[in-house]
Formats: structure tokens, sequence, C-alpha cells
């Protein structure tokens, strides 16, 4: 019955968020069905004339986009008009092209500077890497762009991405910005053609914002959680929980496929980070990213990652799981982000790494006493490195979740806070409802309960 009572809960918040526009429906392309990933903005698009389809009846959403037609796009969308200067300013787009006025009119606004030494090269598909770019520009996040160094993507094709792009396409994949989607391989595809359904979903986020204003979002419970600290405690509701609290070094989709977060890559024998020796031991690199911190403040370092090994291994404490941390047979430092592991065997796990606990916090009452650990009041009060930290805790009724600000991944869509309950108090069935209000004015929501990235991904009405 609580089982059933949950779901049902669940559904009538989805029920409450998933409501859209009366105006996205009215362009009415053949090809785009309401259940296409990029429906709702190539329609509300299509129905202001920003876009519009490749006949009478359909739109293409998988055919390339021009670098031309890209410029069209945001011109509109940003309510410009044409500009026709006297004399052009890309030698290839000349007064007479039918894209004239609006690749001067996105030259003049900033948001195009072409391909250098005076070209715009109009024809050419645009790749998804300079769709970011000049999108970037667009939201006025150049200059943070510029400060961005390594790609923080959470993609498995990071390393593909070119120097120029690096910051722009870290920004493209924010929670608040989301300009671009992965594929189904956890893949950017940054050199890539964009899609005319990826320019149409790209642009519309570029001018209606992820989250304007404070939204939040309240979400039932069964049971309130028995702890906060997984490593000592198997129940589903503290792994739910600590989901929105913590990262992981290597994450996965709801498809089954595994993509880098604490850590830059996943090991594999593709990227040559994973051997399978021939006496069946394997030797695995796992490379943190430069520049994480606790939610305290404090840097993250390969050293977290050695001492939570530790942790898992301690028999003064009662471990949830040992696996598959006990096939490992040493382990090296490498640098401060680095280490290489040594397993006995293989297993499949082993890419996936463990969780990563903070050793300043947790250290000094290990080496004082490790059993102290089974009652330490990290239980209560952890310290984690995700989206949010926790703002207020009632034991036995509810946690108030606020996004955390300084978060490597970007600042979550939830601008104020999460609240989570459990349903068997009054107070619980009191925050559903009010949830259910909240979010009438929002226009949809994509719920991945498993997924950091997108717990919820809010649009306002245009």
């Amino acid at each position: 019955m609580k089982r059933v009572l949950s779901v049902l809960l669940a559904l009538a918040l989805c029920a409450a968020v998933i409501t859209p526009v009366s105006t996205v429906r009215a362009a009415g392309f053949a090809d785009v069905p309401a259940t296409y990933w990029a429906a709702d903005e190539i329609n509300a698009l299509a129905a202001k004339s920003i876009v519009t389809g490749t006949s009478s009846t359909k739109f293409s959403p998988e055919s390339p986009v021009t670098r031309e037609q890209f410029a069209k796009m945001v011109v509109l969308a940003k309510g410009l008009h044409e500009y026709k200067p006297t004399v052009p300013t890309f030698t290839d787009v000349p007064a007479s092209r039918w894209s004239f006025g609006f690749v001067e009119a996105a030259a003049k606004a900033g948001y195009v500077s072409g391909i250098g030494a005076g070209k715009y090269d109009p024809e050419a598909a645009i790749k998804r890497q300079d769709l970011a770019v000049l999108l970037t520009r667009v939201l006025g996040k150049t200059a943070e762009a510029s400060k961005i160094l390594e790609p923080v993507c959470f993609a498995n094709d990071e390393d593909k991405i070119g120097k120029y792009a690096i910051g722009a396409m870290t920004i493209a994949v924010r929670p608040r910005v989301q300009l671009l989607t992965w594929d189904s391989a956890r893949n950017l595809r940054p050199a890539e053609p964009a899609t005319r359904s990826e320019c149409a979903f790209a642009v519309y986020n570029s001018v209606n914002p992820v989250s304007s204003g404070k939204k939040t979002l309240v979400m039932a419970d069964e049971e309130y959680p028995e702890s906060l600290f997984p490593l000592t405690s198997d129940s589903a509701y503290t792994q739910k929980e600590v989901t929105y609290l913590a990262s992981g070094p290597i994450s996965q989709t709801p498809y089954g496929v595994l993509f880098p977060e604490m850590c830059t890559y996943v090991p594999s024998l593709e990227n040559g980070h994973l051997i399978r020796n021939a006496d069946g031991s394997v030797v695995t690199d796992f490379q943190l990213r430069k520049g994480m911190n606790w939610s305290d403040g404090k840097p993250v370092t390969i050293d977290d990652y050695i001492f939570s090994y530790k942790l898992y291994m301690s028999d003064a404490i009662q471990v949830v799981s040992r696996t598959p941390m006990d096939l490992v047979t040493k382990i090296v430092k490498t640098d401060t982000y680095t280490c290489r592991v040594y397993w006995k065997n293989w297993d499949a796990f082993i890419p996936t790494g463990w969780a990563i606990y903070p050793e300043h916090i947790l250290g000094p009452q290990f080496e004082q006493d490790p059993s102290s650990i089974n009652t330490s009041d990290f239980a209560n009060n952890p310290v984690y490195c995700g989206p949010y930290v926790i703002e207020t805790k009632v034991d036995g009724q509810y946690i108030t979740f606020a996004a955390n600000k300084q978060w490597f991944g970007g600042e979550p869509v939830l601008e104020s806070q999460v609240q989570n309950v459990g349903v068997n108090s009054p107070f619980g069935m009191d925050r559903v409802r009010q949830s259910i209000g909240q979010c009438g004015s929002v226009r949809y929501c994509r719920v991945a309960l498993l997924s950091w990235l997108l717990p919820c991904q809010l649009h306002s009405v245009p």
C-alpha cells in the first residue's frame, strides 16, 4: 500500500508540471510528434516564425544547419532586425546573398566573428561546439568561458572538444543553461554538425532560461532515511537522498552507460586507462577533475579517494559492501589528482571505482578509533561534493536541500531548495499538496531521480 501511495503521489506531481503551453502544437509538423525530444522547443519557435519547416508539413529535425541559417535563427530569436551595411563584413557573404542582413546583424551584435581571413563560410554546417561558442556569446558568458581551461561536460568524448570551445561546451551543458544534450552513448560529438532540432533546442534555451526565479520541488518518500552515510547504510532512502548531496567518480545513465563525473574519464580498454593482463589481473587509472571542493570549501584530491578505500576495507567499520574494493591489491598515488589501482581479477564494477568521502572530516576520527566511524555524526551532518547541501533537517520528518552554488558542475536548476519529506507525516502530505500548487506555472519537468544534472529541468512559460 505504501508503494502504491508513493507512485500515486509521483504521478500527481508529474501531472502538475507536465502541462504544455497551448501554442506549442501550433506548427503541427508531421515529422515532429508530441513525443519527439525537442518538440516543445521546435513548435514554440515555429509559432513565432523563428524557425520554419522544410515544407508545409515537415521540419526535417535531423537535417544539418548551415552557419548562415543558424545566424538567422539567433537574430530572429533575439528580436533583432536585419542589418545591411554598405561594406560587407565577410567577403563570402556579399550584399546579394539571402543571409546578408542576418549575418551582418549577428556580427554587429558580437555573436559571430567568422572563421578568419575575412570569411564566414556561410554554407558550412555549424558544428555543435561552434553552436556552443556562439550561444555563449549570446548569453554574455564569453569572459566566463575563457577562464575554463579544462572541460567539465560529464561526457565520454570530452577529449574531442577543440581547445577554443572548452569553456563554451562546459557552460553549454550546465543545469541552468542546457544548450546541448548527450547522445545515447553519453557523447557530446563536438565536431559533428548540429541538427535542426538541436539548434532549435539550443536557441530556445538561450532566450528562455531553463530556470528563472526561485523554484522548489517537493518529493514524497515512504520513509525517512535512516542515515546519510551509504558506507554503513543499505537503505534505499539513504541512497536516494545522498544522490542530491554527493557526486560520484563515475556515474551511470538510466540506460546503463557509464560517464565521468568527478573523474575526467571512465577507465576503458579503448582509452588505455584500463589494462587486463594475461594472468587475469587488472590495472586502472583514476583521475579526478581539478578545482573540485567539498561543500565546506576544502579541496577534493586523490588522497580522499585513497582514504575512502581504507574506510571500506576496515574490519572495525560495519561496511554494507566491499565490492569491488576487496579485489584491490595495491594503490599507487601518481599526483594530487591521479592514482593507479591494481586488482586481483576483473569485475564489472571496477571501472566505476568507489564512493569518495572527505579525509579532512573522517580522517581524524578514523585514526583515533576506526570503530567511531560507525556512530559518526557524518551520518546526520555529512559533507559531500554534490549539487545540493542540507539547509534544514528535522529527524523523522523532512530534509530541505539548498542549491550548492559552488558545485563544480554548475549551479543546479532548482535555485532555492529541494525538499524531501516522508509521506507518513502530516507535514509530508501538506508539502506534497503545496508542491502541486507551486509547479502549476512550470511548463514541464523532466525528472531523472538517479541523475544529478537534471533532477528537474524547468522552463518558464513563454
